[in-house]
């Protein structure tokens, strides 16, 4: 599905949540009437609660909260190589494993 299909639904369900709140209906009945209405493609029952509950706490946009400027994704040819490499030696290298061989000897700015 696409990114921006799947960001337009989740909007339109946080309105859905919000207009349920205001509506006077409890937690409960708001998730039922979100499950009943967008079946599979419904958010979660802990999204639903978690939204839910930012109404209620005078919360009023529905856009999600801004994240850190931590960039989430850094991509890198060097870095990519040198994953690449120590996967081929090592298949059953973790992530965290990865992560520490690939910051040894690099400066926080690498690595993040």
């Amino acid at each position: 599905m696409c990114e921006s299909l799947v960001m337009d639904l989740s909007m339109e369900q946080r309105l859905a949540i919000k207009f349920c709140f205001k509506a006077g209906k409890s937690a409960t009945e708001t998730l039922q009437m979100v499950n009943a209405a967008y079946g599979d493609q419904a958010l979660s029952r802990s999204n639903v609660f978690r939204w839910y509950g930012r109404f209620r706490d005078g919360r009023e946009d529905t856009e999600d909260d801004p994240r850190s400027d931590r960039p989430t994704e850094c991509r890198n040819d060097n870095i990519v190589e040198k994953i690449s490499q120590l996967l081929l030696q090592t298949r059953h290298l973790s992530l965290r494993m990865l992560a520490d061989e690939h910051c040894q000897g690099h400066s926080e700015k690498d690595c993040s």
